[in-house]
């Protein structure tokens, strides 16, 4: 919104700020006024001491430091002054400014000042680092103001002929309190200064000819008095066009109508209450003061005055959907026995005195502990609660009713509104935290940044859903993380910064997201194989990507104890709809882990670089795991099978199937050199179904174990164009194949494809379990197809059979590079361009 500081030609740097924006266009949809708090405060600023007067031209007058200055022609030279007055900005710690006066002491005048013009009083927009007032911008020239910094805040803040009538002596200015907060707005820092300008409007006829103020460097000094306090808004939201009648079935007979009948509406003798469902609006939890609900009734039926009251309940729950049709929201309000029902007001509306005084609004009780509750439950802006009408005794007969106005009404001022007070969370998207130079206590700009992530959220600074927070260069440590955001928020290094961080677990929480962040125990001093990045089955849409994660930077050294002792787990996922995109996770023992209950799991082009464990686990349905490249396991002899990419049913305890997978275009090497801890990995090892409906395409898989790619109890799935060949580091015994086998129980495959697939060999058995078709079994004879297998590049050379040899049916449209497959594709994981 503002520029940055700008070096000025003179004594000082300032900062350009925008015009000032209304309060009420930075208001949420449904404001109905400002509200002030008894946590408000009184600040008094004093001027600071650089106060002076200046000329159009920026020349100060020659008292400088002198207890007064003279306002008009001080002099002889022919000029007019202004009186510059600069006032440090205090820090509000997430207060704003209420109000703010200005006070001054006028001590005389000249001869004649009784004539002079009257003084108005400009706000410059600009604020500085240096309190010096020796700059033409700060000149106001009230008699022709041209001056496109100087705001006028009011005019005729002197009337001279009055002040010259009650013999001088102080005066105080109207409130000039949203310039001020204006100025903080606009980037303005505490420490930073102000200027106020005291201007006369016509300029004096003659030389001497002016009136005197009292200045800083005297006993009356120029003082700002401001009210300072939470920014609370009172937000009006009326009920969603989901309010209707509910009974006990969670039956809703309609709803979308401008009224409707509260009490026994009909002939089946259900007694319905009315729900209404309001949307929470952006308030800080903690900072509410007052919260109320507003209904309308409009009539009543034959009697209505001899019905039971009306009472208030909340659901203690907090949903983002809207829908009222659901029995848990109902409550019988002559015996509730609803659980997630609380009483809010007994006798919300007296129906005897409703129908006495003609119907008509009622307003409740201040309900806010129960919308505080909500928010501290890790309710968030845009979510859902849910109020409740209901009759305390059930009518004596069919059709005894209230008629409740619903959001459905014409009139909009008698749809159900509630109403909460408390400070809005529209606060800087972009927050900034230094380990090193932070405090607890600064704003989180980037000049007063606060301390690193973990003192951040120890201290409970306010993170709000679509935050983004810059971490500067240092240790940030490792923390848990919690709250659920309706937008993405995201952690991030600052520009240029490489900040370090020990481990990030997720619990409740969601819509998160770590990017370019660096994540080790290393950084503790005590590597431990507690794991780096962990999501708990309570939190969901979390995305981790562009990170580096490793339990050490260089394993070189280390030994199958060391690997035993240290190697921890990278990215581990409970919860669903969890992204891992482009990191790099060196020496760890479970690379990634997707766990039976992180459905729609993405884990993308990652490269995972030595592991002890299996590179990645896929234990959740519909999951996508594309452009992985995976090597270098380690062989620790503890008598684990190592997998490049590993998964079984049943992993929350009651699915026998892994369902809807996608494995695309991975790369798995078992290991890239000769070393004592090199592992004989499997591949693709999914051995305990089912699995069903998977895509497995465009893979490359080089290892010297025989389980290249292995499903054991396939359904529906289809493999193709896959790559599995021997690592070519060293001659071993064993060679890998790609099979479909029964399920262990002895159950056959059923219903899979094998098909353009380029591997050493196809096991005997995959004939009895799959389709198979259009595959080449290369044997040895790598070199025949390969550019240089050698060096693991299994592009295809131009005389390979396998060119042009697949079939279409279901081929897929890309390779393992992305290149386009053409109308005759190849067979394997590359095509040939």
């Amino acid at each position: 919104m503002h520029s940055s500081r700008l070096p000025h030609l003179g004594r000082t740097a300032f900062t350009r700020i925008p015009p000032i924006v209304s309060l009420t266009s930075l208001a949420f949809a449904g404001f109905l006024s400002a509200t002030t708090a008894s946590a408000d405060t009184s600040i008094t600023l004093t001027a600071n001491a650089s106060d002076n007067n200046i000329s159009i031209n920026g020349s100060a007058g020659d008292w400088y430091l002198y207890p007064t200055c003279r306002i008009g022609r001080r002099s002889n030279n022919g000029y007019s002054y202004d009186y510059v007055i600069p006032f440090q900005l205090p820090d509000l710690h997430d207060d704003i400014v209420k109000s703010a006066e200005l006070t001054i002491d006028f001590a005389g005048g000249s001869y004649g000042a009784a004539g002079l013009g009257n003084l108005d009083l400009y706000g410059i927009q600009l604020y500085s680092t240096s309190s010096g007032v020796s700059n033409a911008s700060y000149y106001a020239g009230a008699d022709n103001p041209l001056n496109p910094d100087a705001m006028l805040l009011q005019d005729d803040f002197v009337v001279t002929a009055d002040l010259v009538s009650a013999g001088y002596g102080p005066v105080t200015s109207v409130d000039i309190g949203d310039f001020v907060q204006s100025m903080y707005d606009g980037g303005a820092q505490p420490g930073d200064y102000i200027f106020l300008t005291v201007s006369i409007d016509a300029i004096p006829g003659s030389d001497y000819r002016y009136l005197t103020a009292n200045t800083a460097n005297g006993s009356l000094k120029p003082t700002l008095d401001l009210v300072v306090g939470p920014d609370l808004i009172s937000e009006g939201v009326i009920a969603n066009g989901d309010d209707g009648l509910l009974n006990a079935n969670g039956y809703q007979p309609y709803n979308g109508g401008g009224d409707e009948r509260l009490g026994r509406f009909n002939t089946d003798g259900n007694l319905y209450c009315f729900i209404m469902p309001f949307q929470l609006p952006a308030l800080v939890p903690g900072t509410l003061t007052e919260a109320t609900l507003s209904v309308n009734f409009e009539s009543g039926s034959y009697n209505a005055a001899n019905l039971g009251d009306v009472d208030l309940y909340g659901i203690e729950t907090i949903s983002n959907s809207s829908d009222t049709a659901k029995a848990e929201y109902y409550v019988y309000g002559p015996a509730p026995t609803n659980p997630d029902a609380v009483l809010l007001q007994d006798n919300l509306a007296d129906t005897s005195d409703l129908v006495a005084n003609g119907y008509g609004s009622v307003t409740s009780v201040d309900i806010k502990s129960f919308i505080e509750a909500r928010y501290a439950e890790g309710a968030q802006p845009g979510d859902i609660v849910f109020l409740v009408l209901t009759l305390d005794a059930y009518p004596s007969a069919n059709y005894r009713y209230l008629t409740v106005s619903t959001a459905s009404a014409s009139v909009v001022e008698n749809r159900p509104t509630l109403t909460i007070t408390g400070t809005p969370s529209d606060v800087p998207t972009t927050r900034y935290l230094d380990p090193v130079n932070g405090l607890a206590s600064n704003p989180g700009t980037s000049a007063l940044p606060w301390p690193g992530l973990k003192d951040s959220l120890a201290a409970g600074k306010p993170i709000y859903s679509g935050n983004i927070l810059k971490l500067r260069d240092g240790y940030h440590g490792s923390v848990d993380i919690s709250g659920n955001k309706t937008e993405p928020t995201i952690i991030m290094p600052d520009d240029g910064h490489s900040p370090t961080n020990g481990y990030i677990h997720f619990n409740n929480a969601s819509n998160w997201v770590i990017d370019g962040l660096e994540l080790s125990h290393e950084f503790e001093g005590n590597i431990t194989q507690t794991d780096l990045v962990d999501v708990h089955s309570t939190s969901h849409h979390i995305t981790i990507k562009n990170c580096l994660i490793y339990s050490k930077a260089d394993s070189a050294n280390w030994t199958i104890a060391d690997w035993n002792a240290y190697a921890c787990k990278g990215i581990s996922f409970d919860g669903d709809n969890c992204t891992a995109d482009n990191n790099t996770i060196l020496n760890t023992g479970f690379s990634i882990v997707v766990g039976g209950g992180a459905e729609y799991a993405v884990v993308s082009r990652n490269t995972i670089d030595g592991f002890s464990g299996d590179g990645i686990r896929g234990l959740a349905d519909h999951g996508l795991f594309e452009y992985n490249l995976i090597m270098n396991a380690k062989d620790l002899q503890n008598g684990n099978h190592d997998d490049g990419f590993q998964s079984w049913s049943g992993a929350t305890g009651n699915d026998s199937y892994v369902e809807d997978i996608v494995l695309r275009g991975n790369v798995i090497i078992g290991y890239t050199e000769d070393n004592n801890l090199k592992s004989s990995m499997q591949g693709i090892g999914c051995f305990d179904g089912y699995f069903k409906d998977w895509i497995v395409e465009n893979n490359i898989v080089i290892t010297d174990m025989y389980h290249g790619l292995s499903l054991y109890g396939a359904i529906d799935c289809l493999i193709i164009n896959n790559t599995v060949t021997a690592n070519p580091v060293i001659g071993k015994t064993y060679q890998p194949w790609l099979a479909v086998y029964p399920h262990k129980n002895g159950t056959s495959s059923s219903g899979t494809i094998v098909r353009n697939n380029l591997v050493r060999s196809i096991n005997s058995v995959t004939y009895g379990q799959a389709t198979v078709d259009n595959n080449v079994a290369v044997g040895s004879n790598y070199d025949d197809h390969f550019v240089d297998w050698a060096n693991f590049d299994l592009r295809l050379k131009s005389t390979s059979t396998a060119i042009n040899a697949g079939s279409t049916i279901s081929a897929p449209s890309h390779d393992f590079e992305g290149d386009a497959r053409d109308s005759l594709p190849d067979i394997g994981a590359d095509e040939y361009l």
